[in-house]
């Protein structure tokens, strides 16, 4: 089982962050990829600054003791590459059994991946 004690790190080396009104885009200058963050998973991108716990996370983003949130945003942050390090092995979490365990839908994590072509030199 996972813990709140965790510290996870988000990469801060070749990405580009721009935050917009309804959303966080994050570019991976390395896969060439665009990543859209609801709020959500922009708060947690900027809090996992490796030296929050999973925890302290939790408790910034007002969902109290609900680490689970915390923990779905990681796994995906870390599927998407936008974390430093692994995650400490655990059961993978679901949208459905968060909302079934009464979490709102609002505070579910949305990530949308793009893959932009790179750009032709001439």
């Amino acid at each position: 089982m996972r813990t709140g004690n965790f510290q996870p790190l988000a990469r801060s080396g070749d990405i580009w962050v721009e935050d917009l009104p309804n959303e966080t885009v994050v570019y991976d200058r390395a896969t060439n990829r665009g990543h859209c963050l609801n709020a959500t998973a922009a708060q947690v991108f900027r809090l996992a600054d490796g030296q929050r716990t999973v925890a302290q996370i939790a408790a910034a983003l007002s969902v109290g003791d609900q680490l689970d949130v915390v923990w779905l945003t990681l796994e995906e942050l870390a599927a998407c590459g936008l974390l430093a390090e692994p995650l400490p092995q655990g059961p993978s979490l679901t949208r459905r059994a968060l909302i079934t365990a009464g979490v709102g839908a609002a505070l579910l994590p949305v990530i949308m991946t793009i893959t932009a072509s790179e750009a032709l030199a001439y």
